[in-house]
């Protein structure tokens, strides 16, 4: 065999496994746009926590402590972003769980491509998900008294897209052990709470009992809504006392946190899909 079609091999082993991860991707984009119940449900939840939590304590605790030059309901909107990411990307899942119900996943498997394409398509529709998700969000910043720049805009949908990576991950690596959509349920349900209950979206940190402060400096989603008001409030002069409000002096430390740990769960991911498939 001639190095000329060693090469013309290679090349047309990367475009089929393109053509994969193009096709699973594309597949799953489409089959939540078509699912408006879907949409407008994973919308009303944030927009629930904005209302009882934001509103029904904003007069409590606006301008006291640390909540001068900010408000309560716009401390906790970049929490409330990470929920949302958290929930509709880590649900990516559930299509691998059920496409393994329904047969696709078999008729996916034999085909010649990698698992690493098909796990990778699947994050990267979790990934396109949450974004699409996150900017209708986001149109509701100016009502909340935030106006991001577009600047400001860029880094956000970044920071965004990299915790989905992280989530994404997650989604598929539980899916990969998991045999059936309840079982699955049950999981993400399980996770889920603890893991946006625990991450400072509704409270300071340095002002709950030491070993929920040690919980939550532990979950990941802590240092993305850390990462998310970083951005959100670099236009904004917080005095020292409203400094208390970030988790960590720099955007850096939260962006290496998440990049390492979106690492780690892709290759884990990656792994025991292929392992178990």
């Amino acid at each position: 065999m001639t190095a000329a079609m060693v090469e013309a091999g290679e090349r047309a082993g990367v475009r089929r496994e393109a053509r994969a991860f193009w096709s699973l991707f594309r597949r799953d984009m489409l089959k939540f746009v078509r699912e408006r119940g879907r949409i407008v449900s994973s919308l009303l939840q944030p927009i629930l926590f904005l209302g009882i939590f934001g509103l029904g304590l904003k007069d409590v605790l606006g301008g006291t402590g640390p909540f001068q030059e900010l408000d309560y309901i716009q401390y906790i909107f970049p929490g409330v972003i990470g929920i949302n990411v958290l929930g509709i990307s880590m649900s990516t899942g559930v299509t691998i769980v059920t496409d393994r119900e329904f047969g696709f996943l078999r008729e996916v498997l034999v085909a010649p491509i990698s698992r690493l394409s098909i796990a990778a398509g699947k994050v990267a529709a979790g990934v396109g998900t949450a974004l699409l998700q996150a900017s209708i969000l986001l149109l509701l910043a100016p009502l909340l008294g935030l106006t991001p720049s577009l600047s400001q805009l860029v880094l956000l949908f970044a920071a965004i897209a990299l915790l989905a990576v992280a989530t994404s991950a997650l989604g598929v690596l539980i899916a990969s052990r998991i045999r059936s959509v309840e079982s699955f349920q049950y999981v993400f349900q399980f996770m889920l709470f603890p893991l946006f209950f625990l991450s400072g979206a509704f409270f300071v940190l340095d002002r709950v009992p030491g070993w929920i402060a040690v919980i939550a400096k532990l979950n990941p989603l802590t240092y993305a809504i850390d990462l998310f008001r970083h951005i959100l409030y670099s236009d904004i002069e917080l005095s020292e006392a409203s400094e208390e409000l970030l988790l960590v002096n720099s955007a850096a430390q939260d962006v290496i946190i998440i990049v390492v740990i979106s690492v780690v769960l892709l290759a884990a991911s990656v792994i025991s899909f292929s392992r178990t498939e």
